[in-house]
């Protein structure tokens, strides 16, 4: 029988597969958040990352949000990100 992994261990998996440290997450209205730039959505199994970009745009830098959505499955022995949409604003 395979056991199923709660939300919160999947999330600190992640985050510690990105190097980030999971003692720093917080659960808030049944989303998992780190910080403001990953969110964790575990009913739709949905991961979100935001990242500030510069961009040279011919006259000079502008500076971007770039947001990666990537769709979670777990696998018996390991979890995996799929990236299903990029939006740069």
């Amino acid at each position: 029988m395979m056991e199923t992994l709660a939300p919160n261990k999947i999330f600190a998996s992640i985050l510690l597969s990105m190097g980030k440290d999971p003692n720093r997450m917080r659960k808030q209205e049944g989303v998992y958040k780190y910080g403001n730039k990953v969110i964790f959505y575990p009913k739709a199994n949905i991961l979100t990352t935001k990242e500030h970009i510069s961009k040279y745009m011919g006259w000079g830098y502008e500076r971007l949000t770039e947001e990666k959505d990537f769709l979670i499955t777990i696998l018996p022995n390991k979890i995996q990100l799929k990236q299903v949409k990029t939006i740069t604003y």
